[in-house]
């Protein structure tokens, strides 16, 4: 298991944030969990090193460069394992569209560059110094975008991890969308937060017994 999430819950070892869904101000952490070697045998010692490319919580700045992210597992100066993960961009600040100026300063990552741990080449498994000059003048590109053409970007990066499996109406009938498509009451569904939980339902107070009513 390898996945990139945040809001992530030591105790109970789990990532609140189910979607993982990530965004300029989050913190990202790194998911992981290795299999389980010979039986009877005991678990040797690893010192992993984690490489976040563009310690399981990484002290990145803010905002994060939005754009499509690679981090990178490595042993004993091996590379075993890797992932990408998304930093969606920002389209709503406090409800209302960002300007270009805004984007500009919230979609173009802080100024920090990658320093690596003495006694390991890590650049090796780094982006060669053109591609890096690219992906630079691609961010910097990326920055301006707002309105229509921001919108259009951001769709083209969730549509590249994420995927509609079924849509429902919060309506409580069948509403019939343009192109006729028919969507089911949202209540009717067993995975939408409008689906109807007795068991969390708050009904009245009892006014003699002072004990909820059933």
């Amino acid at each position: 298991i390898l996945y990139v999430s945040s809001d992530y819950d030591q105790k109970e070892q789990v990532s609140r944030n189910n979607l993982q869904n990530l965004g300029p101000f989050s913190e990202p952490v790194l998911v992981f969990q290795l299999s389980e070697g010979p039986a009877g045998a005991s678990a040797p010692s690893l010192n992993l090193t984690v490489l976040w490319v563009n310690h399981v919580k990484p002290s990145l700045r803010e905002p994060l460069l939005p754009g499509v992210w690679e981090v990178k597992m490595v042993l004993n100066s091996s590379l075993v394992a890797g992932t990408h993960f998304l930093v969606i961009p920002l389209q709503l600040v406090s409800g209302v569209e960002i300007s270009q100026h805004q984007s500009t300063f919230l979609h173009n990552g802080p100024a920090q560059s990658f320093v690596a741990p003495e006694g390991v080449d890590y650049e090796r498994f780094m982006a060669s110094a053109g591609e890096k000059l690219a992906l630079r003048r691609k961010a910097t590109a990326n920055s301006k975008r707002f309105g229509v053409d921001l919108q259009k970007w951001i769709d083209s990066l969730t549509n590249r991890f994420y995927k509609v499996v079924e849509s429902c109406a919060a309506s409580t009938r069948q509403t019939s969308l343009c192109g006729g498509v028919i969507l089911e009451p949202c209540e009717g569904t067993v995975w939408s937060s409008l689906t109807p939980d007795p068991k969390s339902q708050i009904c009245t107070v009892n006014n003699i017994t002072g004990r909820m009513d059933r």
